[in-house]
């Protein structure tokens, strides 16, 4: 899982702690005959989440920002609006979820800055890491520009998807 190195611009640095690998356990609540659950889940963010774009990027653009598959630009907006997306990943068993038909899933979030609520989109797959221990990446995160909105879907629980990846069972996107 990855660390992200400082990013260092203009004599400024960009401290990435925040997005460093994390575990989180997800307590379900006993709920009428069915009991109580525990989920452990591995959670790590891509680079999504503070870059953007890819193309045409020259070796010497001081926006360059790396991981071992790709180079794109970091993103200033980006990077504030991911300081939220720990709290936003803890509290994801309290939100609801929804399918973007590729196997992944999405939720909005509204969130205040500079006094303006803001739509902030955060994309994640959760597959199987070990045995009862599910992996959540964060593969992207962003504020929608007008160009990019995903029409919002059917819902599903975090604790469904946490389920049917452990226990090996599809999760049907809905039509």
């Amino acid at each position: 899982m990855i660390k992200w190195e400082v990013f260092k611009h203009n004599r400024c640095e960009y401290d990435l702690s925040h997005l460093h690998p994390t575990i989180v356990v997800y307590e379900q609540p006993a709920k009428g005959a069915q009991i109580a659950k525990t989920f452990t889940v591995e959670v790590c963010y891509g680079l999504h989440c503070f870059t953007e774009g890819n193309s045409k990027i020259a070796n010497v653009n001081p926006l360059r920002y790396s991981d071992t598959r790709e180079t794109r630009l970091f993103d200033f907006q980006r990077y504030e609006l991911s300081k939220q997306l720990p709290n936003i990943i803890e509290g994801l068993n309290h939100r609801s979820c929804m399918h973007t038909g590729h196997g992944n899933f999405f939720i909005v979030e509204l969130t205040l800055q500079n006094g303006v609520k803001q739509e902030y989109e955060v994309y994640f797959e959760i597959k199987i890491a070990k045995p009862n221990i599910a992996h959540l990446v964060v593969n992207s995160a962003f504020a929608p520009d007008g160009r990019r909105t995903r029409k919002q879907t059917k819902k599903i629980s975090l604790y469904t998807i946490l389920a049917n990846r452990l226990s090996g069972k599809p999760i049907k996107a809905p039509r």
